[in-house]
């Protein structure tokens, strides 16, 4: 059994930046458990995404300039091309032979759901691992707003409270969780190779019937609604909230930039209130649901405890803790 100390789950899809990060063939720097990262855009509009740092004195390659679709170290211009191999040394004639071993790791890319996804990991097994999938994205008649916020916290921390259904009663009593609501229905755990979901009752909080008449619904609210709580391994959890017709999905994308740093990118997609008007609230309410669950996040130890008490309403976060520590063992076996 492995120990709990932070890790990379290899042979999975890493968000690492968004694609609005992106300005024109600007290059940008980007963190991945430590590992530096340089992401640029070509010409084209192809994403590249390198190991930021040049082979020649270890100088950051977010520092550089995009030239003919090749980055070019600040330091001393060396440039290397999309596939990391170098193709040009400033200092050297023409015709001197660039060293074959004058390269940097280059990285499987993918850019979908606004964000730039690498991919870590045995290089022949990228076109073989789906990204995992948010229909919603992509249908007709929702409206997704997007943005980040940063945790000084293991991101695995960060990921087991984006699906703990038992902490809004309290951590988030001045925003979106009712009292009275403490006690949580049993459920059961719909499993997947790589991931959960359950689904429990709720009820609105009282003005809840306000909120329904504002957006033009005469018709009686819906008095319980479902709350569905899911995780698809490593770092991606997922909020479903449902009042009748009203269908509200909160995810977050949990970038580990450290081992006790955390970047979420979070998606905010709804079927109602879908003109941009609204999108302004969206954020401000959004950036408080993180900042209540912060202080208590940031304050707990990283995941290396293994005698934390657990009771029935963790058993989604204990199934992914269970399958995290199957596939980090199953790692370590192929390594050896």
């Amino acid at each position: 059994m492995a120990n709990l100390d932070v890790t990379l789950l290899p042979n999975h899809w890493y968000a690492v930046a968004a694609s609005t990060d992106l300005v024109g063939t600007t290059p940008i720097a980007a963190s991945l458990l430590d590992r530096q990262l340089v992401i640029y855009r070509t010409a084209g509009g192809q994403v590249v995404v390198l190991d930021d740092r040049c082979p020649h004195r270890g100088a950051s390659l977010a520092y550089g300039q995009v030239k003919d679709n090749a980055i070019a170290c600040p330091y001393h211009g060396w440039q290397f091309a999309p596939d990391g191999h170098c193709v040009h040394i400033p200092s050297q004639k023409t015709s001197a032979r660039i060293p074959q071993v004058a390269k940097v790791a280059t990285y499987p890319v993918q850019e979908r759901y606004g964000l730039i996804w690498v991919f870590t990991g045995d290089r022949d097994r990228a076109g073989q691992t789906p990204l995992w999938e948010l229909p919603e994205y992509e249908q007709p008649g929702w409206r997704v707003v997007q943005g980040q916020f940063d945790w000084a916290a293991d991101y695995r921390r960060v990921t087991e409270n984006g699906m703990d259904v038992a902490h809004s009663p309290f951590v988030h009593a001045n925003s979106f969780g009712a009292s009275g609501n403490e006690v949580i229905a049993d459920f059961e755990l719909e499993k997947s190779d790589r991931g959960a979901q359950i689904w429990i009752p709720i009820e609105p909080k009282a003005n809840y019937r306000g909120s329904f008449n504002l957006l033009g619904r005469k018709q009686e609210p819906p008095k319980v609604g479902r709350s569905g709580a899911a995780f698809h391994l490593p770092n991606i959890t997922r909020i479903d909230i449902e009042f009748g017709n009203f269908h509200l999905i909160l995810v977050g994308i949990h970038q580990p930039t450290s081992a006790t740093t955390t970047r979420s990118h979070w998606l905010h997609i709804r079927n109602f209130l879908t003109a941009g008007w609204a999108d302004s609230g969206t954020r401000r309410r959004t950036a408080k649901l993180f900042q209540e669950d912060q202080r208590i996040i940031e304050g707990i130890l990283p995941l290396r405890d293994r005698n934390e008490i657990s009771v029935a309403s963790d058993r989604l976060q204990l199934h992914y803790r269970q399958l995290w520590q199957q596939q980090c063992d199953r790692s370590l076996v192929t390594q050896g």
